[in-house]
């Protein structure tokens, strides 16, 4: 039961389709992205894939996450907008400290080695799953860019470990945690997106 409890509360709402981008992240793609000169016009084309806060797995990995694709320029790129927005204290209460934003934009061909790079962390898991000795951890890690790294969190608690559902993503130093599932779709879409 537990280990149903924490799945579930891995994520309030997450990856809703046909969403429209944040503000923050809006703002973010309008001002960083896209260029605009005086007396010219300029075009972008924004894909929202999904955003949603996470609680985390644990008490950790929680915040808020969002994935817009952008078309300009003969340009694309995924912009994953993340923050958090509170730090849970020894009593288990949000204490809210301002919330700090992460943009990280990924290249196409990012997209495709996390989905390319994280079946792999899935067969180190695996291999690995009957050389676990209790009470440790084994992290599998593939660095997208300088920023990001996804990560399988591998734990030996004498129970069926959860490592091929969720998949940290380490941003700016921050882990979020998602639902394995939902976000190699969603990146999966965005390539779709881009190639269609």
């Amino acid at each position: 039961m537990k280990k149903i409890l924490s799945k579930l509360l891995v994520l309030i709402i997450f990856f809703s389709c046909g969403t429209t981008s944040r503000y923050g992240t809006e703002g973010y793609i309008k001002n960083n992205i896209q260029q605009h000169k005086v007396n010219e016009f300029s075009e972008i084309q924004t894909y929202s894939i999904g955003m949603g806060s996470l609680l985390g797995v644990e008490g950790k990995g929680g915040g808020f996450i969002e994935f817009v694709g952008y078309k300009y320029n003969n340009n694309v790129g995924l912009v994953i907008s993340s923050d958090k927005f509170g730090i849970e204290n020894n009593e288990g209460v949000i204490e809210f400290n301002g919330t700090t934003k992460f943009y990280n934009e990924l290249s196409l061909k990012n997209c495709k080695d996390i989905l390319k790079n994280y079946k792999i962390l899935i067969q180190k898991g695996d291999e690995s799953y009957k050389k676990r000795k209790r009470d440790i951890t084994l992290y599998f890690d593939y660095s997208v860019n300088k920023d990001l790294f996804i990560s399988i969190e591998h734990v030996n608690k004498g129970i069926v470990s959860e490592y091929k559902d969720i998949l940290h993503f380490w941003i700016d130093g921050q882990k979020y945690s998602l639902i394995s599932n939902e976000v190699i779709n969603s990146i999966t879409s965005f390539i779709n997106w881009v190639e269609s």
